[in-house]
């Protein structure tokens, strides 16, 4: 049974304490973390950053086994001027320094984070996403690196576009990252079943990314303070046939992290 492994917002707190907090969860039995966006910016740019949290981490007891990509200017469909040479630079830089300094194999990616900044034809962002594959997936390839697209909430990355995108690039070094919370949001704005499109989407799946809302809001709240009925969602998750990962990735306030872990412990034994 895979283990949850834990996004963490370290900008909460001094970089001094980062190892507290990761001691905190492996003091709970959650050894696994994820590396969020703004400590992978930092890993790509600064030099020695992801080895000196390697370190901090090993001596912590814990392990980094995910990450979530830069976003926002960065999603892969971002467009800003000027941008797309230090865009690819920090992709690629992470796809081959990741797997190297934390063993980690898989790469989530937001399409386009924010709605409506997209302006062209679904078929031209099919288009677009392929060319810039191309290039990640040059640095992919060596190090076994999934890249996994994220459903969100637009015209490009919502869970009919996804299938499509999956139906047309998905290959051994490319895969989806199931949003359930996403999912959850869209399928009652939309009117569609949750269901049926996460069981079209499971051969597809290489990590998931579990919190909860009530399909108003993308609220993060932990699992079991939404509407998601984790009881039929996560034995099914589990027979997705490519699954790497599941994270928690929930907002907790100022819930600590052992509330937090006893929270997850209940969804983990489901």
């Amino acid at each position: 049974m895979l283990e949850i492994a834990h996004f963490w917002n370290w900008d909460r707190t001094a970089q001094y304490s980062w190892g507290d907090d990761m001691r905190a969860f492996a003091e709970c039995g959650h050894r696994e973390l994820v590396i969020g966006e703004n400590m992978a910016l930092r890993m790509a740019l600064e030099p020695g950053f992801a080895a000196g949290i390697r370190k901090i981490a090993d001596r912590s007891g814990v392990v980094f086994t995910g990450v979530h990509a830069p976003w926002g200017m960065w999603d892969l469909l971002a467009d800003e001027p000027g941008t797309a040479e230090v865009k690819r630079y920090v992709h690629t830089r992470l796809i081959r320094l990741l797997p190297e300094i934390f063993g980690i194999r898989h790469y989530v990616m937001h399409m386009m984070t924010w709605i409506g900044c997209y302006e062209g034809l679904f078929d031209e962002a099919l288009e677009r996403t392929g060319r810039e594959l191309e290039v990640l997936l040059a640095a992919a390839a060596p190090t076994g690196m999934v890249i996994a697209l994220e459903n969100g909430f637009s015209v490009v990355d919502n869970p009919e576009a996804m299938l499509r995108y999956m139906r047309r690039y998905a290959g051994e070094n490319v895969g989806f990252c199931l949003d359930v919370g996403h999912l959850n949001i869209v399928a009652k704005r939309n009117r569609f079943s949750f269901y049926r499109y996460l069981e079209a989407l499971l051969p597809y799946i290489v990590v998931c990314h579990l919190h909860d809302n009530d399909g108003s809001e993308d609220a993060h709240r932990l699992p079991g303070d939404g509407n998601i009925d984790w009881k039929k969602l996560l034995p099914l998750l589990r027979t997705a046939p490519r699954l790497q990962s599941l994270q928690d990735e929930s907002g907790t306030g100022d819930m600590t992290i052992s509330e937090r872990c006893r929270r997850i412990d209940a969804v983990r034994d489901i």
